[in-house]
């Protein structure tokens, strides 16, 4: 009999160990988009612009591990002269380096440390040369939602075999005691 349940013990166990490890948890994407009305003339008089990506979707730190983020901007060079226009760009307050600006957009893969702790992200443009517009920003991060870990499912499943174990243990002590014949003094 106790073979017979720690073998189904057994069994459970595997089968739960297998459920975790097999489960992915799903890939959501989070998102922001900065549109301004109108573009933004980053130019001598007006040489940086400033901005913050606040993530959407309904990304909570807490709940959520970011995987991949990525950054689009399209910034235009206003002219079409043969003269290269540049910009500093920061991240949070890191520089990104000096970009040229033509037509086309810049993309950026992020470093996910960037966003994990609020889900904010503050970029600012700084004119270095010539002057360009500033048409849209969009954020876009994938992450997924916090699952257990597959030894903390054998864990779980260990503590359940271990009662059962126990539990079939005192019933068949008991059962044992009570076939058992007991002597009665005369």
């Amino acid at each position: 009999m106790v073979k017979k349940v720690l073998g189904y013990t057994g069994i459970l166990v595997a089968a739960l160990w297998m459920v975790g490890t097999a489960y992915a948890a799903p890939l959501l994407t989070f998102m922001d988009l900065e549109n301004p009305e109108p573009d933004i003339h980053v130019r001598r008089i007006n040489p940086t612009h400033t901005y913050t990506h606040i993530l959407g979707n309904g990304f909570n730190p807490l709940l959520h591990t970011l995987q991949t983020a990525q950054l689009t901007l399209d910034v235009r060079d206003d002219s079409h002269t043969d003269r290269t226009d540049s910009v500093t760009i920061t991240f949070d307050g890191q520089n990104q380096g000096i970009f040229e600006i033509d037509f086309g957009d810049l993309a950026f893969t992020l470093d996910v440390t960037l966003l994990q702790s609020d889900g904010e992200l503050q970029v600012t443009f700084t004119r270095e040369v010539g002057d360009f517009l500033f048409r849209q920003s969009t954020l876009v991060a994938e992450g997924t939602t916090a699952t257990p870990e597959p030894s903390t499912v054998l864990l779980l499943g260990s503590g359940l075999a271990g009662m059962v174990a126990l539990g079939t243990r005192r019933r068949h002590k008991t059962a044992l005691a009570e076939a058992v014949p007991q002597e009665y003094p005369a």
